[in-house]
């Protein structure tokens, strides 16, 4: 399938009612009413958008988008379940997330770069984010000291020891865990 848009009509009970199969193009379900990502294509060769949803979980997201990934102005609060591989960005926006604990391990384990701007709960397991293969850098609007460390060492030798003693002895001690 080429491009696909879903709109409330194409939702019952705000979740999808057939699998969607691998997309050529992008997915958008953004500023409609789903709940849920069930059914949603696994593999998605351009961009995936489902911003302004109310799903609360990134569970059955898809694995692999070629282009990026937004899931911005969302409740989520946790990327557990965000794709493994984004090609470009990864947009996490306004959203409730607290925690990126298992980033780079777990989920987004390849991503050019990650914006996580206006996300006010984030307060800690950031250090994640220097296992993210391809990361070349993030937007953290809450704390631009954070940000600054984090695209130093991202543009550097990308050592995640250096990168967490700066954390520590700046005060961000929660940040600077897995």
């Amino acid at each position: 399938m080429k491009n696909i848009t879903i709109t409330d009509e194409d939702l019952v009970n705000g979740e999808l009612t057939k699998q969607y199969p691998d997309i050529e193009g992008y997915f958008d379900c953004s500023f409609t009413n789903i709940t849920s990502l069930e059914f949603a294509p696994q593999y998605v060769e351009g961009h995936f958008s489902c911003v302004g949803t109310n799903i609360k979980s990134l569970r059955f997201a898809p694995h692999y988008v070629g282009a990026s990934f937004s899931g911005s102005c969302t409740d989520i609060t946790s990327l557990e379940f965000a794709p493994q591989y984004v090609g470009t960005y990864f947009y996490c926006v306004s959203t409730k997330i607290t925690s990126l604990k298992g980033i780079g391990k777990d989920y987004l384990k390849e991503v050019g770069f990650i914006i996580l701007n206006d996300c006010h709960e984030l307060k800690s397991n950031m250090l994640g984010l220097m296992l993210v293969k391809g990361l070349k850098g993030i937007e953290f609007d809450n704390n631009k000291e954070i940000e600054d460390i984090f695209n130093r060492h991202l543009s550097g030798e990308r050592d995640i020891l250096d990168c967490q003693e700066e954390l520590i002895s700046k005060g961000f001690k929660e940040y600077a865990k897995l």
